[in-house]
């Protein structure tokens, strides 16, 4: 580590999927001499040139980070990172189409891989600028630790007052129910708007997934009347709208529809998860907890392997109905789980005694990433201020993703109280980060030090 650590510029987009984990890498990261910006993805954003020149942690290299990557440039903090979705996806040249831009991946001083297979895979893209690549997991898989599972306490112990047991269905139907509607892809629509998008892989996916989300709609009020004793809670994706699932839980008492809060709690406190392709099954596996992939029509080019190889699978009504029943009476989800590790350790890092987000900060420190002088210290604070004001006026444009109401729902208001709450339970159960301290530096962005 430096004499002088640089400080890191730690931005979370969604709430519900990275909070905690960029929160417990901020601990990390103060306790370690640096001085930490956490918070809002889009307020750090906005307020970026009077932010401490260091260290910025992106959460991907698509082609939309170019200008924010240009301003850091001239600012002269450097880029290091990780894809937040690197760890389920689609095959290499869809994501590489998708998910990295040779130009942005080109200015990250440091690249860091969910596991073996996500580090090979960046290894293989066809610009690939040699950026090094360390594989050490994810802060993400670090909350999931056993010794960290009562950190979730307060919130399961919340969930299963106001809920009893329950089953949980986590839907991932952005494409076929974007929550902004001129992002939804349904199959009958999808026409020219793409532009080069538009190409058979892109059409071939929008009419598989469409089809799944009418099946899952047709699955949730057919599971509540085949369960009619059991509540079920249908928790849609941060990007979806709720409308559609509404209607389908209608008339259904024993359905819910919610989206709140990091999805953790909720996998701890359930019985059982049902989903398709989701993330959040592999999350389920590393918490020990049972999960069901409901899978009424199967795609070699489209499903998702990984979340569904650590699943049980359903392919039908009747036996999503089984294997939902045979969890929700106890059955032994270790004896399940015991044949699918093989398959995870493929994709992400062995845990050690060390977190993921210490092996991060330990690796940023030895390969000397620190800030430069910037190329153009006033042409990037010029550029950070007009892209801000571009930003704001979208606040009030419906239906961008700049839309007030859509940023709330990718992050809800976050209060000093509550992330001093969190980091003092992270405290008791690691017995560190006791002189860790969080100072509220603007709304939903903090600075945490030591």
């Amino acid at each position: 580590m430096p004499v002088t650590a640089p400080a890191l510029i730690i931005p979370v987009e969604t709430k519900v999927r990275e909070f905690d984990a960029k929160l417990l890498f901020s601990c990390v990261a103060a306790e370690a001499g640096h001085r930490v910006v956490f918070g809002s993805q889009r307020n750090i954003h906005l307020r970026i040139d009077s932010l401490p020149r260091g260290v910025y942690l992106t959460k991907d290299v698509r082609a939309s980070k170019l200008r924010v990557f240009d301003i850091l440039g001239d600012l002269g903090t450097a880029i290091v990172g990780w894809d937040e979705e690197g760890l389920v996806r689609y095959p290499s040249a869809h994501y590489f189409k998708m998910r990295v831009s040779p130009e942005a991946l080109a200015r990250v001083a440091l690249w860091f891989a969910w596991g073996a297979e996500d580090a090979a895979t960046m290894r293989t893209f066809p610009a690939f600028p040699g950026t090094p690549i360390h594989t050490v997991g994810n802060p993400r898989v670090d909350v999931l630790r056993r010794e960290l599972r009562p950190y979730y306490d307060p919130e399961v112990n919340a969930l299963r007052e106001r809920f009893g047991r329950f089953v949980l269905i986590n839907t991932n139907f952005g494409h076929s129910n974007h929550f902004l509607a001129k992002y939804t892809v349904r199959t009958e629509e999808f026409k020219e708007e793409m532009g080069e998008k538009d190409t058979s892989w892109d059409r071939d996916l929008a009419v598989h997934r469409d089809a799944m989300f009418r099946h899952f709609q047709a699955m949730i009020p057919a599971l509540a009347r085949a369960l009619p004793g059991t509540t079920i809670v249908v928790r849609p994706h941060p990007s979806e709208g709720d409308e559609v699932w509404r209607a389908a839980a209608a008339g259904a008492a024993n359905v819910q529809v919610v989206h709140e809060g990091s999805v953790l709690p909720w996998l701890l406190a359930a019985d059982v998860l049902v989903h398709n392709g989701c993330t959040t099954a592999v999350e389920a596996f590393l918490l020990d907890r049972p999960a069901v992939t409901y899978k009424p029509i199967v795609s070699e080019r489209f499903d998702r392997h990984l979340p569904d190889g650590l699943s049980v699978e359903a392919p039908d009504l009747d036996a999503l109905v089984g294997e939902v029943e045979s969890f929700v009476a106890g059955r032994d989800v270790a004896a399940v789980a015991a044949a699918r590790r093989a398959l995870l350790d493929r994709h992400i890092a062995p845990q050690g005694a060390d977190l993921a987000a210490e092996r991060v900060v330990r690796i940023v420190g030895e390969a000397g990433v620190e800030p430069t002088r910037g190329r153009a210290a006033l042409a990037g604070q010029l550029k950070a201020k007009a892209r801000a004001v571009q930003k704001l006026i979208n606040t009030y444009v419906p239906g961008s993703k700049n839309w007030s109401v859509y940023e709330k729902r990718r992050f809800a208001a976050t209060g000093q109280a509550e992330v001093e709450d969190r980091i003092a339970r992270f405290s008791a159960l690691l017995g560190r980060f006791g002189a860790v301290r969080a100072h509220a530096l603007a709304e939903d962005v903090f600075e945490i030090t030591t």
